[in-house]
């Protein structure tokens, strides 16, 4: 057991590695190969949610961050990172379902509070954005 936890930390390890370094091809081809050995490791979910974020493939997104939120469904990072990707769609009310689940789960989050100042000022609410950006 110890050995299968210790590859999957170093496999994690370089998954990250090569997701800060933009390699996100190799990056997800260790995400794919920890989720075969350990199926309920949400953060690698999370991080493939992250690089098909990044690379524009939305559905693919969704997917990901649906299973990390099945493992793990009061994570705030899991659930800022679905706020993204449903404003990314344009899906401005469930961005605003899982910031405020985020909130009060960990209502001190700044980036919980960043992304909900940026959805009020793109709704032209300012007041709001205001309200939010003062508590970053």
């Amino acid at each position: 057991m110890q050995n299968k936890e210790n590859k999957i930390k170093e496999l994690w390890e370089n998954a990250v590695k090569l997701y800060k370094g933009k390699d996100f091809k190799n990056s997800y081809e260790i995400c794919k190969q920890i989720a075969a050995v350990a199926p309920n490791f949400p953060d690698s979910y999370h991080l493939t949610a992250l690089m098909f974020l990044n690379t524009g493939k939305i559905k693919q997104a969704e997917q990901f961050i649906s299973k990390s939120l099945l493992l793990k469904p009061t994570n705030p990072t899991f659930l800022n990172t679905a706020a993204k990707i449903s404003s990314v769609s344009g899906d401005v009310e469930k961005a605003f379902y899982y910031l405020d689940k985020a909130e009060e789960i960990f209502p001190k989050y700044f980036k919980t509070y960043n992304l909900k100042a940026k959805l009020f000022a793109l709704q032209e609410k300012y007041e709001e954005a205001a309200e939010y950006y003062q508590k970053t």
